[in-house]
């Protein structure tokens, strides 16, 4: 199976899911003796499973799956906190282990990490629309989208039989 994030439409936005595997051996006292990093694809994770099993020092041989769910919603900047509040990130979901919030709009950055940051953004696009600058970039306003971004992360034990073929 692909690390291939998988989208799902929704009327406000989208959310996509991706999957990969790390994969770690431990010793009779329990010391890890190799961890892999997240590995994008469960034919790697198994093939490292088999590997780490033969090891003659390897007790045992863990596999983690890490799930990240990215939910973008649309939004207006007026749905944006007030400049100078506070923003309260959201809470992390049961069996979630991080949740991270950031915003981008259809063009530009990919991450804006603030809604001052948003509102910067916005400011200096609009300025370019209105300069004679040969190089400014050009941009729609009336099309223009923010979304906000959600990224939620799950991490479970898993047994090999549970890696997808």
């Amino acid at each position: 199976m692909s690390h291939t994030l998988i989208w799902t439409d929704t009327p406000t936005g989208r959310t996509g899911r991706r999957t990969a595997w790390a994969v770690a051996a431990f010793d009779g006292h329990g010391r890890t003796l190799y961890a892999t990093h997240p590995l994008d694809y469960a034919d790697i994770a198994r093939r490292w499973y088999g590997h780490l099993t033969s090891q003659p020092r390897t007790d045992r041989v863990e596999i983690t799956e890490i799930a990240t769910v990215l939910t973008e919603r649309r939004i207006g900047l007026e749905q944006l906190p007030v400049p100078g509040a506070l923003v309260d990130l959201p809470l992390v979901p049961d069996g979630a282990h991080s949740i991270k919030r950031f915003y981008c709009f259809n063009v530009g950055p990919r991450v804006l990490r603030t809604p001052e940051d948003v509102r910067d953004y916005h400011h200096w696009l609009r300025g370019q629309q209105e300069g004679g600058q040969p190089n400014a970039m050009r941009v729609c306003l009336a099309t223009l989208e923010l979304f906000e971004v959600t990224l939620v992360r799950y991490e479970q034990p898993i047994p090999l039989a549970d890696v997808p073929e």
